[in-house]
Parts: C-alpha cells; sequence; structure tokens
C-alpha cells in the first residue's frame, strides 16, 4: 500500500513536505529530537585521597523539543572509603529514571528514552536518544580536592535507537 502511495505522488509530481507527508501515511505526527539538551549547572568534584568528602558529579538536564520536554536533576556520588571512582561506575539513572549518564572522565553522554505511537505498538513504541560532549569545565583547587564547573552547555543528539 505504500508503495502504491509513494509512486502515485512521483507520478503526479506532488510536492508534499515531511510532516505532511507522514500525516497521509500513519496519520502520525512523530516526535523529534532536534534541539540540543542543555546542561546546566554541571559541578564535578574529586576528592584528595585523604579527604573525607566524596566524589560527586551533578547537573540539571533539560529537552525543550516539541512534546518531548524533561527537566531533571543528574547526580552520581560515591560513597566515602570506596575504591570506585567517578569514571568507573557505568551508567546511572537521573531523578526522572528516563534519562541515564555515564562519566568517563572526560566526556559526559547522556540516554533519554521516550515514547512515541509512531514508532509502533507497544512494546515497539519506545525509543532512545543518545548525546555526549566533553564539559572542558572550570577547575578550582580545595583543600578537600578539586571542583570542576560549568555554568550551561548545548548537548547535540548524537543518536537514535
Amino acid at each position: 500500500m505504500l508503495f502504491i502511495i509513494l509512486l502515485a505522488i512521483l507520478q503526479l509530481g506532488l510536492a508534499l513536505n515531511p510532516a505532511s507527508f507522514r500525516k497521509l501515511v500513519k496519520d502520525c505526527d512523530p516526535k523529534i529530537e532536534e534541539i540540543p539538551w542543555q546542561i546546566t549547572n554541571f559541578v564535578l568534584f574529586e576528592k584528595k585521597a585523604a579527604s573525607n568528602q566524596s566524589s560527586y558529579l551533578a547537573f540539571h538536564f533539560i529537552d525543550v523539543n516539541e512534546r518531548l520536554e524533561v527537566n531533571t536533576t543528574c547526580v552520581r556520588t560515591v560513597p566515602l572509603n570506596s575504591t570506585s571512582t567517578l569514571d568507573s561506575s557505568g551508567w546511572t539513572l537521573c531523578k526522572n529514571n528516563n534519562v541515564a549518564f555515564e562519566w568517563d572522565g572526560t566526556t559526559l553522554q547522556l540516554s533519554r528514552d521516550y515514547k512515541d505511537k509512531c514508532l509502533g505498538k507497544p512494546p515497539y513504541d519506545t525509543a532512545t536518544a543518545w548525546g555526549r560532549i566533553k564539559p572542558n569545565a572550570t577547575s578550582t583547587t580545595a583543600v578537600d580536592g578539586v571542583y570542576g564547573m560549568k555554568t550551561e552547555m548545548h548537548m547535540p543528539i548524537t543518536s537514535l535507537s
């Protein structure tokens, strides 16, 4: 059926924009991750060996894409006296469990799950958007460790799955 519709459009020379074509074919308006995500108030604290403070990474995640809006806080804390480090922990869920992050010591990676009926019927109606950025945070040395801070970043969405 789809092939016949495509052929008719091509033969008639109709110039439809992609949104109109999607509505014609599926009666569907897909959710699109196209505006970069905002990462604000990024703070990284790496404790010194003798410190009684915990290392942590915290930031605010904002997705402003239409019908995909999310505004959440993300935090990873290394327990005191742990042999683990901020960059050896794998993925961490944010306050909104549809957003998760990973820190490898230089790059912040994010994944964000969302539902879109245009993808199919459950369980095939879920997509994951991925993004990554190197914060290049401003470093400040303190008594107990080193702080890295960045007020605002715009993280490009690098892939969808």
